[in-house]
């Protein structure tokens, strides 16, 4: 498979994350003894801003590794354990992806927390917990940097998802082929959105900013901002300027918005896919989705699921809107973002489900491997 972007996004994405953070952190320590410096407050947003693309950079990430085993399995879709025993990686190439997926995860996770954390703080409380979050902070950069490393090696060393050139110019003459023989305008429109965009990929992606924003906005709704002191009044001075207000509910909309877009671009890939029409919205569902779940609930349950998760994604941040709007009540805010958490958390294995291991399956786990193919199975699933 060629692409435009060769081999997917997340070669691109995971750099932005990566130089912001380490900037802002560097911002952090060199102005750590002139609070109010200007050149700190942009540093600080260095690495809120790095925090926050972390989480699609990651959900490309997701996409790579699936990618990238199916590639080398030849390019056939199948179950997870079918594709990890067709895959010609050696132990060395396995052990390098896995860890970098496992170091960057853990990375991000603690990032994404403390400043999640950070942001829910009163100024008195930030003080008092400022070197522990600055040390998470550079612990979790470290981790991204182990994860860093074994995809440089990974890459460099023992070239996963790379092309030579002989092969990346008949890949190219292969897709031309097929553009030149496609038939219809949909045809046409369906592959070259799939050569530049990949809807797949950007669908994970949408994913990944829609809960990035969510934890931006969580973050600040959570926060209770200490009253400033009461100055003594001054005759016949001007009256200050009140500090600005963080428009939460306008950040909550945003997510909604992400959400929105990230269930339309999915909805595009499942139309695609079925070879039906995009704008039968109704007719899709039932005859593709839910009465073939009627009939087998083993059959489509994973998308009936996914489709069930991906409208709460969308409901929630639209009832924290509302709610921030109206009262900011912490304790609602708080029991309806913990809630969203867990839908994403959902959300995210029931697309790992789905990505890796078909649509047809357990909610819990992968498939099985195929009985013929066990020994070769066994053989993949211990690397």
């Amino acid at each position: 498979m060629i692409r435009f972007i060769n081999p997917n996004y997340h070669a691109i994405l995971i750099h932005y994350p990566i130089a912001l953070l380490t900037v802002g952190l560097l911002i952090e320590i060199l102005t750590i003894a002139r609070s109010t410096s200007s050149l700190r407050a942009a540093g600080r947003w260095m690495i809120l801003l790095g925090a926050l693309l972390s989480i699609p950079a990651a959900t490309s990430g997701i996409f790579a590794k699936y990618d990238v085993v199916m590639q080398s399995a030849g390019g056939q879709e199948d179950t997870w354990a079918n594709l990890k025993a067709a895959a010609k990686l050696t132990p060395l190439q396995w052990q390098m992806l896995n860890n970098h997926a496992l170091w960057t995860s853990i990375g991000t996770g603690v990032i994404v927390l403390t400043v999640m954390a950070w942001l829910a703080l009163c100024e008195g409380r930030r003080k008092k917990v400022y070197p522990a979050a600055l040390l998470l902070m550079f612990w979790g950069m470290t981790m991204m940097g182990v994860g860093a490393y074994h995809a440089g090696e990974m890459v460099y060393r023992t070239q996963v998802a790379t092309h030579s050139q002989d092969e990346a110019q008949s890949l190219q003459a292969d897709w031309n082929k097929q553009l030149a023989a496609a038939k219809t305008r949909r045809e046409k429109i369906v592959d070259r959105l799939e050569y530049y965009v990949g809807p797949l990929q950007i669908h994970v992606i949408f994913a990944g900013l829609a809960f990035a924003i969510a934890c931006g906005a969580l973050g600040v709704s959570m926060g209770k901002r200490a009253a400033p002191a009461k100055e003594p009044e001054v005759p016949d001075e001007k009256p200050k300027t009140p500090p600005p207000v963080i428009p939460i509910s306008r950040i909550w909309l945003a997510a909604v918005l992400a959400g929105l877009a990230t269930v339309a671009v999915g909805w595009y890939v499942i139309a695609c896919d079925l070879q039906l029409s995009l704008w039968d919205l109704k007719g899709v569902f039932l005859s593709q989705i839910w009465q073939p779940y009627r009939s087998d609930p083993a059959d489509n349950k994973r998308m009936l699921m996914h489709l069930l998760l991906g409208g709460g994604i969308v409901v929630l941040p639209l009832l924290l809107a509302i709610v921030a709007r109206v009262s900011r009540n912490r304790m609602l805010v708080g029991i309806l973002g913990t809630l969203m958490i867990l839908v994403v958390a959902a959300q995210i294995w029931v697309g790992i489900l789905m990505l890796y291991d078909t649509d047809t399956g357990p909610l819990t786990r992968f498939n099985p491997p195929t009985p013929s193919d066990s020994g070769a199975q066994q053989s993949a699933l211990a690397q």
